[in-house]
């Protein structure tokens, strides 16, 4: 038995937090990895930016540092007093030291030197390629030698003792979490062999009684054959997911989709779920690229990744990117993404 109609908000926010994982000591002496960005002083406003939207149900992507999930979730308990987090992994920077410590000659090749803040090794020249901007977007080796694939294979298969990075997704809820489980993708591609992404499943109780289920994710970045497969696997395993679980499906996450393509009206059909949405969420060039000196396009691009998708038991009254609320502060940016913010009847 269920009760009477309720509104709802949601928000989905890819942070772009990598934190103390993209860090590293060399000598004693602290260095940074392209990955990092202001994450110390970005972490306190992001949180204050969330705070100020008072969103119902909220959706953090890409906060890979286990502490920054806790900061968050403490940080924000007042208003959010349920939450759930996917499972983190010691980030880049701990492997850093580890190869530099145990194997130097091996950390130089893949690192670079301890003098130039690892940005000259093979690791180096691969991200810059993966964060580098074509025509079509992200350049993901299409026109390498060497592929990501094979490359993010090979590092993966070296560091086979955990993953370099977790799934980075953080769930807070006004309303109680029942239950909640993180599914991994069992098929990866590329750099992300080396994380352990997937989907955090969370069963939430709304005012009127009704149950909802959120799905949380973060799917295959890239445009190469083999990220496209994976990607396409993970969407499918979230359908037989929600399949599965029945009851009202709310969809939150950086879906590394491409809006008003072919592909996106594949997700839709596959998923069997709506989109109410129309706005960009990502820019290039963006500061992220600038620090990893990646090649940048003359021309901005702006693309649609980020999504609220829902099925239709609920009734979308408002979507929208919150550009305004999330800016740049200190010339800098919150992040490459913005965040999407959605509110429903159900």
């Amino acid at each position: 038995m269920t009760g009477p109609s309720l509104t709802v908000t949601a928000l989905t926010f890819n942070a772009h937090l990598f934190g103390h994982g993209a860090e590293f000591f060399v000598n004693g002496a602290r260095r940074e990895t392209g990955f990092y960005f202001h994450d110390a002083e970005r972490l306190p406003q992001i949180i204050d930016a969330v705070r100020g939207v008072d969103a119902d149900l909220v959706g953090f992507t890409e906060i890979w540092d286990g502490n920054d999930q806790e900061l968050i979730r403490n940080e924000l308990r007042d208003v959010y007093p349920y939450s759930a987090v996917s499972p983190a992994a010691p980030g880049i920077g701990r492997v850093i030291e580890k190869t530099y410590g145990d194997w130097p000659r091996l950390g130089r090749v893949l690192f670079g030197s301890s003098r130039s803040g690892a940005e000259d090794g093979v690791v180096s020249v691969f991200t810059r390629r993966h964060y580098s901007v074509g025509k079509t977007g992200l350049v993901t080796g299409r026109n390498a030698l060497v592929s990501e694939d094979l490359i993010g294979q090979a590092i993966s298969s070296l560091l086979r003792s955990a993953p370099v990075w977790g799934a980075g997704l953080v769930f807070l809820s006004k309303y109680p979490i029942e239950s909640s489980c993180f599914l991994r993708h069992p098929l990866k591609a590329d750099w992300e062999r080396m994380a352990d992404k997937g989907v955090l499943w969370s069963t939430v109780r709304l005012p009127n009684g009704r149950r909802a289920r959120v799905c949380l994710a973060h799917y295959q970045e890239g445009e190469t054959p083999q990220a496209l497969a994976a990607r396409r696997d993970q969407i499918r395993r979230t359908r037989r997911t929600a399949d599965f679980l029945d009851d009202p499906v709310i969809a939150l996450g950086d879906f590394n989709v491409v809006g008003g393509t072919l592909e996106h009206a594949w997700m839709l059909s596959t998923l069997t779920l709506i989109d109410s949405g129309r706005e960009p969420t990502y820019r290039d060039p963006n500061p992220y690229q600038k620090k990893l000196s990646a090649p940048v396009g003359q021309k901005a691009e702006a693309r649609r990744l980020d999504y609220i998708l829902h099925t239709e038991d609920w009734t979308a009254v408002e979507s929208a990117v919150l550009r305004d609320s999330f800016q740049a502060r200190e010339g800098y940016s919150l992040s490459d993404h913005d965040p999407v913010f959605a509110r429903f009847h159900i």
